[in-house]
């Protein structure tokens, strides 16, 4: 999750997350689990508010390690 902006506008009010991590982390975003495949790969579908919208998404293993990002989009109709 290093490579992601941390701030966007947007012009519709559903998302689409995609990201990649290790095939056994365990990822939420905005603390809803989502699925990750055998290759680490995850999506989320988020709905936004016409406003600014804070995600959190959080990726954690069964060894305690945790990386987590919040991104600000920000839905203008």
């Amino acid at each position: 999750m290093t490579n992601v902006p941390r701030e966007s506008i947007v012009h519709t009010d559903t998302i689409v997350l995609r990201g990649l991590t290790r095939a056994d982390a365990v990822v939420s975003v905005n603390g809803v689990l989502v699925d990750v495949d055998s290759a680490g790969a995850f999506t989320a579908t988020v709905i936004l508010r016409a406003a600014p919208n804070l995600i959190e998404i959080v990726a954690s293993d069964f060894k305690g390690n945790k990386v987590s990002a919040i991104l600000t989009i920000i839905y203008i109709p």
